[in-house]
């Protein structure tokens, strides 16, 4: 988790442009960006049905109410246009493919599987066949390789989409006078700021690079 590193604006936009040139463009753009902008842990995105993500009249919900993982506590997660506009595309190619059932996972991939009951035994089959849910290792694959196709440096991991939430939260709180910590410890649902700062040992990184980078440029001025 802590060896993760985030992805800058730029690796999200050359992962897009990427992906757009592949298969599955609409899922896995819908993948990462959700990743970068809700700050959900990647076991968590991927449990989402499409019950949690569609509203009755078949528009993209403004939030939704997802378990946190650890805590078991409920978050409101917000969807913003941008992710709004990539989920429509996917789900309307989902939709189209038959994977309609409320029930059906959000991120899925090529293989069927069945589940059963023992009540449901001797029902009809194709009433309960489901379509697979991607698995974590599966995703962790697909950004990796785009990562490497786009010539994105450091280690990329499962995390690296939420450390990018993170980052985007950080930065914004800074930028609005918010208690940048606070702001980002809420934003991931991490119990203490000191957890979050743990998380985000990668900033604590740049800021000693440019405490340093400071101190040098002021030595120069001074006895240069």
């Amino acid at each position: 988790m802590s060896g993760c590193d985030a992805f800058s604006d730029s690796d999200i936009f050359k992962m897009i442009n990427y992906f757009k040139t592949k298969k599955y463009s609409n899922r896995n753009i819908s993948l990462v960006v959700f990743g970068c902008f809700t700050g959900l842990r990647l076991s968590e995105i991927l449990s989402l049905k499409r019950r949690d993500i569609i509203n009755f009249d078949k528009t993209i919900k403004h939030k939704v109410y997802v378990k946190h993982t650890k805590t078991k506590v409920m978050r409101t997660v917000y969807l913003n246009e941008t992710l709004r506009e990539y989920l429509k595309q996917w789900l309307s190619e989902q939709y189209k493919t038959g994977r309609r059932g409320s029930f059906n996972y959000i991120f899925t991939s090529r293989t069927n599987h069945y589940t059963y009951t023992k009540k449901h035994k001797k029902k009809n089959k194709d009433k309960f066949r489901r379509k697979c849910g991607l698995s974590v290792q599966r995703v962790i694959q697909i950004i990796q390789e785009a990562a490497y196709f786009c010539n994105i440096e450091g280690h990329i991991g499962s995390h690296s989409m939420r450390k990018t939430a993170a980052r985007i939260s950080y930065e914004y709180a800074q930028q609005n006078k918010i208690d940048a910590w606070t702001f980002t410890k809420n934003v991931l649902g991490h119990k203490s700021v000191k957890e979050t700062e743990y998380y985000l040992s990668f900033i604590c990184a740049d800021f000693e690079k440019q405490k340093q980078h400071a101190f040098e440029n002021f030595e120069k001025r001074i006895f240069a």
